[in-house]
């Protein structure tokens, strides 16, 4: 198994997706889980406010390798090797909202197997959160498997 920490992936800028640990580097913020956003999403997210191409800048240059963050296609996230060595699928604490409504079917199917109902519901979207901060918040008050999951 390979860790997103660890052996983070090379990428480049066709990507669909990518996925970020939470908190950002500096931050007091107890999180511990991983957000992904998509391309299509034009807000900001909670990972120091930065929208999608902002955040693409930042990790995926050239293809170099950055710790805790990684590219994606839509379709891994229902995987079950989706960052397998860092917790999987129960790591992921925010995702927007039209990503979540694509792949939140799938999502439940996967973590029902694990024992663990309406998964997609405990995923903060912007709707409830868009901090680092008000995603703690929501992760807590929803009881998020991610609370319970070793870093």
């Amino acid at each position: 198994m390979y860790s997103m920490m660890e052996h983070p992936t090379p990428s480049c800028t066709c990507l669909e997706c990518l996925s970020v640990k939470l908190p950002s580097p500096h931050s007091s913020v107890g999180l511990n889980g991983v957000m992904i956003v998509n391309r299509e999403y034009q807000g900001a997210t909670p990972y120091k406010n930065m929208k999608f191409s902002n955040l693409a800048r930042e990790f995926i240059v050239n293809g170099k390798q950055i710790e805790g963050a990684m590219a994606h296609s839509k379709q891994y996230i229902n995987s079950q090797k989706y960052i397998s060595a860092d917790g999987g699928f129960r790591r992921i604490v925010w995702i927007p909202k039209i990503l979540k409504d694509e792949v939140g079917t799938l999502l439940n199917a996967l973590a029902r197997t694990a024992g663990i109902e309406n998964f997609a519901d405990m995923i903060a979207d912007e709707r409830e959160a868009c901090t680092e901060g008000s995603v703690l918040e929501y992760m807590r008050k929803v009881n998020h498997p991610a609370c319970r999951v070793a870093p």
